[in-house]
């Protein structure tokens, strides 16, 4: 079924409402009207770009010359920014300017002792021995005496010999005895062998009796190397007792 509108009819073209329907001749009337309008009508906003243009171009002398100034230095400044940036600094020797890493520092290595040096060390040490067992050999036999044992400290003689006559004072005829304080000094080497096998050792010894008597006697024991059974023996002595 269709339907006819007047001429106060209205329609919608998503724009809002438009006019009544009009004629061909007045369309045309229109048409030519908006053409003459938009003849005399202002141009179009100008672009920032093209303003400035136009106002330096309309502008006088002075102001164009300021204007161009206004513009130029910011660039410039730009230029002069970025060129100081790119610059590197470079001294004397061609290099770029940073320091060398530091290189690590190694301890100094000692010297290796020499053939000589070790074979005098090796000699010392043998030396040390010989005196320290030569000591050890005589605090054993006077501690078989301070104990009274005359039979293993008779052992401890070379050539089956025993102490004569006064050579050892009283010390072995002491009875009852509560202590026996036994001190040396460094053992004197009485020959000439790179490792002495006779030595002279000096001693203080103290005795206390039972009775809490003391008595002092000062002297030397003489010992050297038995070579067949490896072992210190005694061979002479001198000693004497000391008043208080």
């Amino acid at each position: 079924m269709r339907k006819d509108f007047g001429p106060s009819a209205f329609r919608s073209n998503g724009n809002g409402l438009c006019p009544p329907f009009r004629s061909q001749a007045a369309h045309r009337r229109a048409a030519r009207q908006r053409l003459r309008d938009a003849r005399h009508a202002p141009s179009r906003a100008q672009s920032p770009a093209a303003e400035a243009t136009a106002s330096i171009a309309h502008a006088p002398p002075g102001a164009l010359a300021d204007r161009r100034h206004a513009i130029a230095d910011p660039a410039l400044l730009a230029l002069t920014f970025v060129g100081c940036s790119c610059q590197r600094n470079v001294d004397d020797n061609g290099g770029d300017g940073t320091a060398p890493p530091a290189q690590a520092q190694t301890p100094e290595t000692t010297a290796a002792p020499s053939a000589a040096q070790l074979r005098a060390q090796a000699l010392e040490q043998r030396r040390n021995d010989a005196y320290t067992d030569a000591v050890g050999t005589l605090h054993l036999y006077l501690q078989r005496v301070g104990a009274g044992d005359q039979d293993a400290a008779d052992k401890f003689w070379g050539y089956q010999r025993m102490p004569r006559g006064n050579e050892e004072s009283n010390l072995r005829a002491l009875r009852n005895l509560r202590g026996l304080r036994i001190q040396n000094q460094t053992p004197e080497p009485l020959d000439q062998e790179p490792v002495p096998e006779l030595l002279r050792i000096p001693v203080d010894l103290r005795a206390t009796l039972e009775n809490g008597e003391n008595r002092r006697y000062t002297g030397w024991y003489r010992l050297r190397r038995n070579q067949v059974e490896q072992r210190w023996e005694l061979t002479g002595v001198l000693v004497a007792a000391k008043l208080q």
